[in-house]
């Protein structure tokens, strides 16, 4: 299970994205099943959850724009700027007791650091890296190990060299953000389209273009990308 405040924070999210988009009863209906099936997963993916909520309730009407809410609500790290948890009780009749919200979850975690330069293509692979996962996680902080995890698994698809197999898989279980010339450029565009993909799933394609962007903007300012363009593994 996670945490009360996580679980509040779903709960947010599918109440205030959906609220002024769906009838009052699929917006009870959605609230309930974000508490029964999606409070004991550690990612909460609005993809899933629209899926499910097709599944068990009915099409909602305008599911692009309610999938764009929520990813736009999900991004927030303060609760109040969700708004109040539907779950939570009223304030008392005289306003003397004020609601109270959960408190901002606290981000335990750095981004990983990118390299400070450029010197070979692993080195511009770990930094095109290392910055999705920073991107990642000021959308949220559960989303680098998830992207970690669902790389991993769309790799295991397919056929890599071994050494970069290696390489992959170490740095799926957050053992290592460095790479070496064991991975093939080859390898390093299949892993980086295998992460576009699932971005693009999770997030939908208008943001994981801006996201995608913005790493490669990012990392083309380092020392060294003119000889090792970061766009070319892409």
């Amino acid at each position: 299970m996670v945490t009360p405040q996580e679980a509040s924070r779903r709960r947010r999210i599918v109440y205030h994205a959906s609220r002024t988009r769906l009838p009052d009863d699929m917006v009870n209906a959605a609230v309930k099943l974000c508490d029964r099936e999606f409070q004991a997963i550690p990612v909460f993916s609005v993809q899933k959850f629209l899926t499910r909520l097709t599944e068990t309730v009915g099409p909602p009407p305008k599911p692009g724009e309610l999938f764009a809410a929520m990813n736009r609500l999900r991004v927030l790290a303060d609760l109040d700027e969700i708004g109040p948890d539907p779950a939570a009780p009223a304030p008392t009749r005289g306003g003397a007791e004020a609601l109270v919200t959960a408190p901002t979850r606290a981000r335990t975690t750095q981004a990983p650091a990118p390299e400070a330069r450029i010197d070979s293509w692993a080195s511009a692979f770990g930094a095109l890296l290392a910055g999705l996962l920073a991107e990642l996680r000021r959308l949220g902080p559960d989303l680098p190990a998830a992207a970690r995890a669902g790389v991993a698994m769309r790799l295991q698809k397919v056929d890599l060299d071994p050494g970069s197999y290696a390489e992959l898989n170490a740095w799926a279980d957050e053992k290592s953000n460095t790479f070496t010339s064991r991975i093939t450029p080859a390898d390093m565009h299949t892993a980086l389209h295998a992460a576009y993909v699932w971005v693009c799933e999770e997030l939908g394609p208008v943001e994981t273009d801006r996201l995608f962007g913005a790493v490669i903007r990012d990392v083309s300012q380092f020392p060294g990308a003119v000889q090792f363009p970061p766009r070319n593994l892409m």
